[in-house]
């Protein structure tokens, strides 16, 4: 019941389609072609719109969002995913100018729930998987990379919950866009513990091999 996205872009494809969940969420393309890997974003205005749906925000105060990502080019700081909206970030899910993977969290207030930072630098042209999470009611956050968590930090203060857009490849329709490809994104609306989030990375990693 937690599920609340599943977006297999490998497998989807098509101008629009509807993500693979229970909630049906309407993705609407600009760019962002089809391969059997995901979808490829050119870096300067390719992404996806999946709507403005409540079941997205983290209105329990605890999230958990997965991305299979093949960056392209090393580049300043982008994002693969972000909850969005008139300046408003619920999160933001991506890279830093330093080229390490980044999720962060606003609180109610706009200011920092949380923001985790990878250790180490990615690579261009290599898979990495994701996963990024939060709980407010545990007070903490993870953040892993292909299995192996690579930042903790404990939360501050209650999540952001206002009306947001989901948008994949960018932030805005005209900023931070992501330069690569993009092979899935879940989301669940609650906090996975460390056994689940390398369950499900051991459970995906096989389309994304080379």
């Amino acid at each position: 019941p937690s599920l609340v996205l599943y977006l297999p872009l490998w497998k989807l494809d098509g101008a629009k389609f509807r993500s693979e969940d229970a909630y049906g969420h309407l993705a609407t393309v600009t760019g962002a072609l089809w391969t059997p890997q995901g979808r490829v974003f050119d870096g300067i205005d390719d992404y996806i719109d999946c709507g403005t749906s409540i079941a997205l925000r983290p209105t329990y105060g605890e999230l958990t969002v997965l991305a299979w990502v093949r960056p392209a080019i090393a580049s300043t700081e982008k994002y693969f995913a972000t909850l969005y909206e008139a300046n408003l970030h619920n999160f933001h899910f991506g890279h830093t100018n330093a080229n390490k993977f980044y999720l962060g969290v606003s609180n109610t207030a706009d200011g920092v729930l949380i923001d985790l930072t990878d250790t180490t630098n990615y690579t261009i042209n290599n898979w990495y998987c994701v996963i990024g999470g939060f709980s407010t009611i545990l007070g903490v956050g993870q953040l892993d990379v292909n299995g192996v968590i690579k930042a903790s930090g404990a939360t501050s203060g209650s999540a952001r919950t206002g009306a947001a857009t989901l948008r994949i490849g960018c932030r805005t329709v005209s900023t931070y866009f992501f330069p690569g490809l993009i092979g899935e994104v879940i989301i669940y609306r609650r906090f996975l513990t460390p056994i689940e989030r390398h369950s499900l990375y051991l459970a995906t990693k096989w389309r994304y091999r080379g």
